[in-house]
């Protein structure tokens, strides 16, 4: 296929509006979800069209052209507009089901970016017409589905982090009692763990600190926080009053709650943190990538997380974190305390985190991916898969298919 290529990616951005300078710059408070779109300025950068729709100014950054669409309706004629794109690419959201029957001629193949988990039954939906291909964010995301048909339509895109604005961050003298947690503190992120084991850890370390960087917002611009109007209100009712009391005094138990913090700046907090805690969720939602976990890593800071997910993908147990796999918050208090009490363990991890972090962090490997993933959506040919026979062997004999049937009778859903 002739080079170059012509991208167009709608973002549904949960009703914020924000320009395509502010994401190139970083200045965004969002969560991995938007922030991975900064990617595309890399694959404009190889000589590519690339087009960004959404809520978005009609400017154009470092090679991406923003394109303002106000509902999803406007797509095909904005799209008819630029002549052919070779892929249109939009993000699973509330509008999935709507944007794949949408009929877009100036589109070549569409394609769903799915970051979050999604239900089997949208792999039936891979009709080579409405939609072509759905891609994962992590090899672990993408087995979950080996059963189901087709399988060999689901693509993986490593989503990156921005190392240049990691690069922008100077080295600072750790403070060697500091913990934070990255991310939505939700029940979906296992928050509530993380205050459930802040007392034991305290119990060993008087003067830890837990700085809380992220807000229920990150998920849900609507959210009803309580009284920190950072935390979800009974996530407080339940887990957070209990460790404050009445006086509801954050500073006595040396919590923090740093709320949104733009992207390039969460880099300055992960330079002085001496554990980094992700998502510590042993039940429901779980990781298909945890941009937040490469991010730490590669700011040279241990990681603390759940033994589950893709977590066990992007971090490396023993190595560059630990990961607990006993669902209780005294397991998890005592693989901060560990960290907290061994300040070389946290320096060998530092280490060791720098150079995965910036190994699988890159923006390039994910070019690499679209790029391969366009040329074989257009061609129909299959997503690269390593053979594993009883995944394959389920899928043969129809499993997957028997099951998406199954659960549709029962819930009576559509996916």
């Amino acid at each position: 296929m002739p080079l170059p290529l012509r991208f167009a990616f709608y973002l549904e951005d949960y009703g914020k509006r924000f320009s395509l300078a502010e994401l190139q710059r970083g200045d965004l408070a969002v969560g991995g979800g938007s922030a991975r779109f900064r990617m595309l300025f890399w694959l404009a950068a190889r000589g590519h069209g690339v087009f960004l729709l959404n809520h978005y100014d009609g400017s154009s950054v470092d090679g991406v052209q923003g394109l303002k669409v106000n509902v999803p309706e406007e797509i095909p004629e904005v799209l008819g507009g630029l002549g052919r794109v070779h892929l249109f690419v939009f993000n699973y959201c509330e509008r999935a089901r709507q944007l794949i029957a949408l009929d877009i001629p100036a589109a070549r193949a569409k394609l769903m970016w799915a970051g979050n988990p999604f239900a089997a039954g949208w792999l039936l939906s891979i009709d080579g017409v409405h939609l072509h291909r759905i891609a994962c964010v992590s090899h672990y995301h993408r087995e979950f589905f080996r059963p189901y048909p087709n399988f060999d339509r689901l693509e993986i895109v490593r989503c990156g982090i921005d190392l240049d604005l990691l690069e922008k961050v100077p080295e600072i003298e750790r403070s060697g009692d500091l913990v934070v947690f990255v991310g939505a503190p939700r029940f979906s992120k296992g928050f509530h763990n993380v205050l459930d084991a802040w007392p034991l850890v305290r119990k060993v370390h008087q003067g830890a600190r837990l700085r809380v960087v992220g807000s229920a917002e990150l998920h849900d611009p609507n959210a009803v926080g309580g009284w920190t109007r950072v935390l979800d209100a009974d996530l407080e009712v339940r887990h957070l009053d209990p460790v404050v009391g009445p006086c509801r005094d954050l500073a006595a138990v040396g919590i923090e709650l740093a709320g949104l913090v733009p992207v390039r700046e969460v880099f300055g907090e992960l330079r002085q943190a001496s554990v980094v805690v992700v998502n510590c969720n042993w039940t429901g939602s779980f990781e298909t990538h945890c941009r937040s976990a490469v991010e730490a890593q590669a700011a040279g800071a241990p990681v603390v997380g759940a033994a589950r997910g893709a977590l066990q993908e992007f971090v490396r147990h023993g190595e560059t974190g630990w990961l607990v796999d006993e669902p209780s918050p005294r397991a998890l208090a005592d693989a901060i305390v560990r960290l907290l009490s061994n300040e070389r363990l946290r320096a060998d991890f530092g280490k060791a985190g720098r150079k995965w972090g910036h190994t699988v962090g890159g923006y390039d490997r994910g070019v690499d991916d679209w790029e391969r993933i366009a040329e074989r959506a257009i061609s129909d040919e299959p997503a690269p898969a390593p053979k594993r026979l009883g995944g394959d062997l389920l899928r043969s004999v129809g499993y997957g298919r028997a099951r998406i049937a199954a659960r549709r009778l029962v819930r009576g859903s559509k996916v």
